[in-house]
């Protein structure tokens, strides 16, 4: 009896299907990290509506393992001590500032935005290390993925090219799982960032509600906010092209001495006026990203983009670049390093708005530049946790040849 088209195609169909899955099911149990970039990968190119939310569901999962991996050094340390003790005590005990200054000195009441939540976390899981894992990544992660869907939408960006920008800020923007004392920090970004996407979309109570969460997670967002703010009304989108020369030599003046009030109220308000080394921050890092910024503004001013988000990106993104700057010259390397953070949730603003101004009439180029564009975000992640000083996984740091048995003992362990 012969086979009906339909009938061959349909069993064509099947037995593809299954011949993917098991290679997919063989390439998860050999390799599964790498499996997973790959398919955030597969996402940047196919970017349909159910990819997009697979991608964070990769991407995510790839930086909890290997928050979960990390070894215990350094800040978190006293981070697992304070949870361990708080996990033990009642809600009202993150009020006792006295009582948790001695486990962890930087304690503070009111970023309580950052403990209460860990604190109910602690009832979920009760591992201390696994919970700041767990909690820090979906607290980072989420609320920046949700912000560029939000400032992706305004700008009426493409599916692809909107994840594009979101595996660039996260595989080599954002270096969360190279820092162990910054936690609060980059959590606060992540509320700041997703405050920012709500201004932008025009929700701006809630803009507001976001930014004074990221406050109460670390209040040394609160001085830069107030900064950010202030220029950014003076240097307001609507008023472009009727400020006259003077009006904006005087919106400047008054800028740097708004900058100049800040860099100068900060290390009081923290307390910290040490001139300590910190090697993660070196003067090649500012002439590495200030040549970038200029690169983005060359290709902007020659394709004449005019958007919202890319006008208070570019203007945030300068203000940070020099507050940090100016600490790092004053010695304060810390403080450098605690606003330079700032700058990661805005590099992958900067390359979509590349690629948008150069390719949006060249959808063929567009794609291959995104493709290539993620690969090299993918490149750069991989470079980072194999360099590392920090210990991850069993060892070896080279995540792509974990295998199954090698995650699964670092998840449940």
């Amino acid at each position: 009896m012969s086979t009906s088209p339909a009938q061959s195609f349909g069993q064509d169909g099947r037995f593809t299907l299954a011949a993917v899955l098991t290679v997919m099911t063989a390439a998860f149990f050999l390799h599964p990290l790498a499996l997973l970039l790959f398919t955030c990968l597969v996402a940047v190119i196919c970017p349909t509506d159910a990819l997009k939310w697979l991608f964070l569901a990769a991407a995510g999962t790839v930086f909890m393992i290997l928050a979960l991996s990390k070894q215990v050094d350094g800040d978190l340390i006293n981070y697992v001590a304070l949870q361990d003790y708080i996990a033990q005590q009642p809600l009202v005990s993150l009020l006792n500032k006295n009582q948790l200054q001695a486990l962890q000195g930087t304690y503070r009441v009111t970023e309580v935005g950052f403990y209460a939540p860990f604190w109910v976390l602690s009832s979920v899981i009760p591992d201390s290390k696994t919970a700041i894992a767990v909690g820090a990544t979906l607290a980072i992660y989420i609320p920046t993925f949700l912000g560029l869907l939000l400032i992706g939408k305004s700008e009426k960006w493409s599916n692809g090219l909107i994840l594009t920008v979101a595996l660039f800020t996260f595989f080599a923007g954002i270096n969360f799982l190279q820092t162990t004392h910054l936690i609060r920090q980059y959590i606060s970004a992540a509320f700041l960032f997703s405050g920012f996407a709500l201004f932008i979309s025009g929700r701006r109570l809630w803009a507001a509600m976001a930014c004074i969460y990221a406050c109460s997670v670390h209040n040394g967002t609160a001085p830069l906010l107030v900064v950010l703010f202030a220029i950014c009304w003076m240097f307001r989108f609507d008023r472009i092209g009727t400020r006259s020369l003077f009006g904006n030599f005087l919106r400047l003046l008054f800028s740097l001495s708004l900058m100049g009030g800040a860099m100068a109220a900060i290390p009081f308000l923290q307390g910290a006026f040490s001139k300590e080394d910190v090697p993660n921050i070196k003067i090649g890092h500012y002439i590495v990203v200030g040549v970038f910024f200029l690169v983005v503004q060359l290709a902007i001013r020659m394709q004449k983009l005019r958007s919202r988000t890319v006008h208070y990106a570019r203007l945030i993104f300068l203000v940070v670049f020099m507050l940090s700057l100016g600490f790092f010259f004053l010695g304060l390397a810390l403080d450098a390093l605690r606003y330079f953070v700032y700058l990661e949730w805005l590099y992958g603003l900067m390359v979509g708005a590349m690629i948008f101004a150069w390719f949006r009439n060249s959808p063929g180029l567009q794609v291959m530049t995104r493709f290539a564009v993620s690969l090299a975000a993918a490149a750069i992640l991989v470079g980072r946790i194999g360099t590392s000083e920090w210990m991850y996984g069993p060892g070896d740091n080279y995540l792509l040849n974990w295998d199954f048995l090698q995650v699964s003992k670092l998840v449940s362990r």
